[in-house]
């Protein structure tokens, strides 16, 4: 849960435009926030994961099942971040860009990849851990705070999956030659 609150709050302090711009520019790589903050962002999906494989299964529980699940969540959320630098690394992005980077270089190629990638692996993560709870909440014999606290993180849930089914489009239709950059810049912002 600790860890969980610390990426939330790292999140929200690196995700502002303002301290973007303060990161690229103490660091002088134009756009080094995006690899940072993708990678804050998903280190918060994994661990909001596991919290809730460790809470469903419960936290004594050792089951090879349960190990076997924390086990590829770690393994993916590392790949996933390792990825995002690297994919940085190779890309060619001179241009800061505050509050429109993922429409701006989505046809720049190996930044395409990176927001593709951070952005598939988000939605994956979030599509796994709605479907953790929501499967939860119906099972028999629930505590009635405990089934209130599960809806309420459900409903939590679906409105993140609304945030990656307006960012995804308008970055799929910047690959395909058109601009719904609104959708990314005006919308996906408030769904965040």
């Amino acid at each position: 849960v600790g860890g969980v609150l610390l990426l939330a709050c790292a999140v929200f302090v690196f995700v502002a435009p303002s301290t973007i711009a303060r990161v690229n520019r103490v660091t002088g790589v134009p756009n080094i926030s995006a690899p940072w903050v993708y990678s804050l962002l998903t280190a918060f999906c994994g661990s909001c994961l596991l919290l809730i494989i460790a809470w469903r299964n419960g936290l004594a529980d050792r089951s090879a099942a349960t190990v076997r699940a924390v086990r590829w969540v770690i393994a993916g959320t590392f790949t996933v971040i390792a990825a995002l630098w690297v994919l940085f690394a190779l890309a060619d992005a001179p241009v800061e860009r505050l509050r429109d980077l993922d429409t701006y270089y989505a046809n720049t190629p190996y930044m395409r990849e990176m927001i593709l990638l951070y952005l598939s692996a988000q939605a994956l993560a979030t599509v796994i851990t709605s479907a953790l709870i929501w499967n939860w909440v119906r099972t028999d014999g629930l505590d009635a705070w405990l089934r209130w606290g599960l809806q309420f993180l459900g409903a939590g849930y679906a409105t993140q999956l609304s945030f990656y089914a307006v960012k995804l489009p308008a970055v799929i239709a910047r690959l395909s030659g058109h601009r719904l950059d609104w959708l990314s810049t005006a919308v996906a912002p408030p769904l965040a």
